[in-house]
């Protein structure tokens, strides 16, 4: 499937954003490996003096010394490591 300009009208189409692309490069799962445990269901009252209301739940992050790899990468990986490590420059720290 291609460019779709009138699905995509916040995007000018000319390049991809640097956010874009640093999203991509560190997400695990482009390396072919799995990550669990990234995020927690967080329960809480809607409101303590009247506990029928019920609860709500909202998903929260999990710290990054908890999260779960996989030992190996899937075998039918879009890249390799090797091709990250091979990026002019690493992509460390937060990009703001």
């Amino acid at each position: 499937m291609g460019p779709r300009p009138a699905h995509n009208r916040h995007r000018s189409g000319i390049a991809w954003s640097k956010s874009a692309v640093r999203a991509i490069l560190t997400n695990p799962r482009y390396t072919g490996y799995e990550v669990w445990n990234k995020q927690r269901k967080q329960e809480s009252l809607i409101d303590v003096d009247d506990v029928a209301l019920g609860r709500e739940t909202r998903l929260a992050w999990t710290a990054k010394d908890q999260w779960v790899y996989s030992d190996q990468p899937a075998p039918r990986s879009t890249h390799r490591p090797a091709h990250i490590r091979a990026s002019p420059a690493p992509i460390t720290g937060d990009p703001r």
